[in-house]
Formats: C-alpha cells, sequence, structure tokens
C-alpha cells in the first residue's frame, strides 16, 4: 500500500509537467486500488480489535489504522495533483521559472523519466525524495477544493 501510494504521489507530480489521459487514467486506477487497500486492511483491524489482545497489541492495531489512514490519505492528495495537472493541461497554464524550479524540490527531474509510470516500491521500502518535508510544507490551491 505504502509503494502504491508513494509511486501515485510521483506520477501524479510528473503529469503537471507532462500530462497525458492515458497516466492520468493510471493514477486514477491506483488510486481505486489504494482505497480497496484501505477498506480490507482496516476491515480486518478492527475485526482484530474485537479480540482479547494485550495493551501492547491494541497499540500495534491501532497505529497500523493511523498508518493506513494516512497512506491512503496520500492517495488522496496524488489524486487532488493529478486533477490539477488535468487542470493546468485543459487551460494552457505555464509555470514561471521559479515556480518550476520550487517544484522540482519536491521529485528532481533526474530521479526518472516522467514518461514512465513508478513501478510499486519492494516492500519495507518507503523512499522519499529529499524534498519531502518541502511537500508537507507546501500548498497547492487548486487541491484543496
Amino acid at each position: 500500500m505504502a509503494g502504491e501510494a508513494r509511486a501515485n504521489l510521483e506520477d501524479a507530480y510528473y503529469l503537471i509537467h507532462d500530462y497525458q489521459e492515458k497516466k492520468f487514467q493510471f493514477v486514477l486506477h491506483r488510486e481505486d486500488i489504494i482505497d480497496k487497500y484501505e477498506d480490507k486492511l482496516g476491515s480486518y483491524l478492527i475485526q482484530l480489535t474485537g479480540k482479547e489482545l494485550t495493551p501492547q497489541q491494541n497499540k500495534t492495531v491501532t497505529k497500523y489504522l493511523h498508518a493506513i489512514g494516512d497512506l491512503e490519505r496520500i492517495g488522496d492528495h496524488a489524486m487532488n495533483i493529478a486533477e490539477c495537472a488535468k487542470e493546468i493541461e485543459e487551460k494552457g497554464i505555464v509555470f514561471s521559472h521559479e515556480a518550476d524550479r520550487e517544484l522540482s524540490t519536491l521529485f528532481p527531474p533526474s530521479r526518472r523519466s516522467p514518461t514512465t509510470p513508478s513501478p510499486p516500491s519492494p516492500p519495507g521500502t518507503w523512499p522519499w525524495p529529499t524534498g519531502w518535508s518541502l511537500w508537507r510544507r507546501s500548498s497547492m490551491p487548486c487541491a484543496t477544493r
């Protein structure tokens, strides 16, 4: 689930400068997958809370519930970015050099080709780019609809 959320965030970002409807549909499809993960994992974890668990096990289940909620929210944000990219394409919006430079702090252009969808990360990895802390502090006006 984490790999899918990361890949969707990255692919949505690259749609900003290289929008293609097929890739938008790929992000949309992956968002559906993330939502299904959240539903299935959340349901399973809720079932676990009905069992006799130790305090430590309850604490762990709660952390997992929060984590999958956070990952699902990242997927939602990725979808918002993809929708903004679609709007940017439809309206012919062009960013200034300064705006392009600021956006490149999220995912540097050298990481991978923007025309290749991100493969899911290997299990247990979370390769956020160095600009991730900037992402958390930034906002896109069209993502707040």
